[in-house]
């Protein structure tokens, strides 16, 4: 009956790391070889293990990945794409993200510009920062209509707290509308004033 009861609890406060961690110790022998606090710690480590996981499935599905599979490991390096190694291992530190730093992808129709950018933001996400992906022309039509009903203020702070990974070379190319461009900055101020640009 208190197991039965420490479990509701468990769930109730939203400890289901814990909980599962808890039912498996239970279920298995070799855990009675452990001291209190060696069981106490693998049941946290579980708990702190099954939120980060939870919060990388949302940041995920938040940052509306293209590619959502592309990762850094499996980028080509064939000699026609230019991939410069060195800088793609310097980008992997994400440094550029902690600098407040933008990336500006370039080249030509399928040489691997937006799996590129889905990897660096997949790769930035996995070290727990926050990404998200728009193609520039996507971002400016969604921004047009969160002016349109109101909730454009909001749109533009949401994109000011995450690294904005652009897929394509329009953010250099596009010829601006004059509501685009005063969209592109105050994306830009949002990122500055968040400390991401």
């Amino acid at each position: 009956m208190m197991n039965q009861q420490t479990m509701e609890r468990l769930k109730e406060m939203r400890l289901n790391g814990l909980a599962a961690a808890w039912l498996e110790q239970q279920s298995r022998t070799d855990y009675g070889g452990l001291g209190f606090d060696e069981r106490l710690g693998l049941l946290v480590d579980s708990e702190w293990m099954s939120r980060q996981n939870a919060r990388l499935k949302r940041n995920l599905k938040e940052a509306r990945l293209k590619l959502g599979s592309a990762c850094l490991e499996d980028l080509d390096y064939d000699d026609r794409r230019e991939l410069d190694k060195p800088l793609i291992r310097q980008l992997a530190t994400c440094n550029w993200v902690a600098q407040h730093q933008n990336i500006a992808i370039t080249g030509p129709t399928g040489t691997g510009k937006s799996f590129l950018a889905c990897a660096l933001a997949q790769h930035a996400l996995r070290r727990r920062y926050r990404a998200m992906y728009r193609r520039t022309s996507r971002l400016f039509d969604e921004l047009a209509l969160a002016r349109a009903d109101g909730t454009y203020q909001p749109e533009v702070e949401v994109a000011g707290t995450k690294s904005l990974m652009r897929g394509s070379c329009e953010w250099c190319a596009l010829k601006f509308e004059h509501s685009a461009e005063t969209d592109a900055s105050r994306v830009q101020r949002a990122l500055r004033a968040t400390g991401e640009a």
